[in-house]
């Protein structure tokens, strides 16, 4: 049996009010994902499913569980043991840029902390760019030159370039018109089927998931309830709250 590329077991967090613990933002979660697969970790607002994505980042210390990546287990580990392997996108790109350097800049931060030339690192910038359907003249133009759309492409090529085995998008289309949502969906599809990556696509649009996802787990106040093919959920929930969440949206 193949060992799985992520293990999340019995994760737990808790955030303190006033000075005391006790918010439970996720609650004993638990799933794997296979190299190359693309899971949905679909639910309402506030149901813990971005708490779940800066624990596996490392931005957040789970209060209990264990965090298994590569086979490796990385629990307590820094951002930076974990950051060649997995790689974030998040809901808003403008605000993940410094808006004082350039696109280029931040695109090619990581090529240059791997140890690139300058040089090198603008030529794999201008590819990269490309690759995700930018000009390779966007490398000199600043975050609040582009739309949004061309933001979120920049920031998926900066997230793709140091090859991540894992990409972690966090609502990185709610904040795009349909069309543009459309667009970066196809392009995400198309760079993680070529490049084998796995992708953990947070999001609270079931249909988006259903059409983009190899599998959803539905999460709610904390725990997953739910888990399974996403036309099997989508057509055939097995949880209340499922059925209540998906005739919300469809």
């Amino acid at each position: 049996m193949t060992t799985p590329m992520l293990q999340l077991q019995n994760l737990k967090k808790i955030f303190s009010r006033n000075g005391q613990a006790g918010f439970i933002a996720v609650d004993g979660v638990s799933f794997d994902m296979a190299q190359g697969e693309c899971v949905g970790l679909i639910g309402e607002s506030g149901s813990g499913k971005s708490t779940v994505a800066n624990m596996i980042a490392r931005l957040l210390n789970p209060d209990e569980g264990r965090i298994i990546l590569d086979s490796a287990d990385v629990t307590r580990a820094g951002v930076r043991a974990v950051c060649r392997k997995v790689q974030m996108v998040f809901q808003s790109p403008q605000e993940s840029f410094d808006p004082r350097r350039t696109l280029g800049d931040g695109v090619g931060e990581s090529l240059l902390n791997a140890g690139k030339s300058a040089a090198e690192a603008r030529e794999e910038v201008a590819r990269l760019l490309e690759a995700v359907g930018l000009p390779p003249d966007f490398a000199g133009r600043y975050p609040h030159e582009v739309s949004g759309g061309q933001c979120q492409r920049a920031a998926i090529a900066r997230a793709l370039a140091i090859r991540p085995k894992l990409l972690l998008c966090d609502e990185a289309t709610s904040a795009l018109d349909v069309t543009v949502q459309a667009e970066i969906v196809a392009l995400l599809s198309r760079l993680i089927r070529g490049r084998g990556m796995a992708c953990l696509f947070i999001c609270h649009d079931v249909a988006l998931a259903q059409d983009f996802c190899d599998r959803l787990l539905v999460m709610h106040r904390g725990k997953i309830v739910e888990e399974g093919p996403p036309d099997e959920i989508v057509q055939s929930p097995k949880q209340e709250y499922t059925k209540l969440l998906i005739d919300s949206v469809l």
